[in-house]
């Protein structure tokens, strides 16, 4: 829902300084967060918390497709400009979560609420957001400041 919401958003004048780079940095603290692996199998059928890490899958795809979403935007707006020139680290650290996450998946590792659709979307979700962070950096690498 979050997403559709800035996508609609697009067009504001404050979207490419602000609306962008803060939803950005949402998707990276909602993706973050510790994520429950699968074959933990004892918890108690009663236990609140499953119900909770059964979405884990569903959350983190919906942070990438935010991410995707704004990186996107960003590139339609200004070719990327100020997201690659003014907010760097922000898209490096985007660019270094979703290759974690991708990198995770191609190595077999299940995330809870995972498995068939579910992590078709979320391997097509990060490996979106991989492209969309090369493109930027791919065009924008010869003006971006050393962050080393």
């Amino acid at each position: 829902m979050l997403a559709i919401l800035v996508s609609a958003a697009q067009n504001a004048p404050e979207w490419l300084a602000i609306l962008g780079p803060d939803s950005l940095e949402l998707a990276i603290t909602i993706g973050t967060r510790p994520i429950s692996h699968v074959g933990t199998e004892d918890a108690q059928a009663d236990d609140p918390t499953i119900e909770r890490e059964k979405k884990e899958a569903a959350v983190l795809t919906a942070a990438l497709e935010l991410a995707l979403i704004v990186l996107d935007g960003c590139i339609e707006l200004d070719e990327g400009k100020s997201l690659g020139l003014d907010h760097t680290n922000l898209l490096f650290g985007v660019g270094e979560w979703a290759g974690a996450v991708f990198a995770n998946l191609e190595k077999g590792l299940r995330v809870e609420g995972g498995g068939g659709l579910h992590e078709a979307k979320l391997q097509r979700a990060a490996a979106g957001v991989l492209l969309k962070v090369d493109e930027l950096r791919t065009r924008w690498s010869r003006s971006m400041i050393d962050t080393r």
